[in-house]
């Protein structure tokens, strides 16, 4: 917890108006990127769309634009089959949050987005990468669509 407080501190330290770092003992921003990286959202996301719970290089991504928003990014192999020793499957699940630095304004979950699309990459790594145009996009002018469909 005070390891990814002091790491959000230290990159929204950096952007000009974007954190009171005189307040931050009770961060909701912190226990927002906590909740998300948990395996929570990720296995009820599956769950939900009766997905095989077995979710194959798991990977979590924290981003912070150029304005300051936080948003985290989880991403996960799957299959309708499991098949013992596999380790990618050809289906790759998605999940991105809202800015979890936004006002919930009186709300008291996290929203999210996914997608669920098939894929013949293995490597869960390279397939992020291909999307770092588009995480690039969102961090330098908060435009977050495109890889939100991504």
């Amino acid at each position: 917890y005070n390891r990814i407080k002091f790491w959000l501190q230290g990159e929204l330290g950096k952007i000009p108006g974007a954190v009171d770092l005189g307040a931050t003992s009770q961060w909701e921003v912190v226990d927002r990127v906590v909740y998300f990286i948990s395996t929570t959202p990720g296995f009820e996301l599956a769950m939900r769309n009766k997905v095989q719970p077995c979710l194959l290089q798991p990977k979590y991504l924290l981003m912070v634009s150029k304005t300051g928003q936080v948003r985290a990014a989880w991403y996960a192999f799957c299959s309708d089959k499991v098949v013992p020793g596999e380790t990618a499957g050809p289906f790759v699940m998605k999940l991105v949050t809202e800015d979890l630095r936004a006002s919930r304004e009186g709300r008291t979950h996290t929203e999210h987005v996914y997608t669920a699309k098939a894929t013949s990459e293995k490597d869960m790594e390279r397939l992020i990468g291909k999307h770092l145009s588009l995480i690039l996009k969102g961090i330098d002018t908060d435009n977050w669509q495109p890889y939100l469909s991504a």
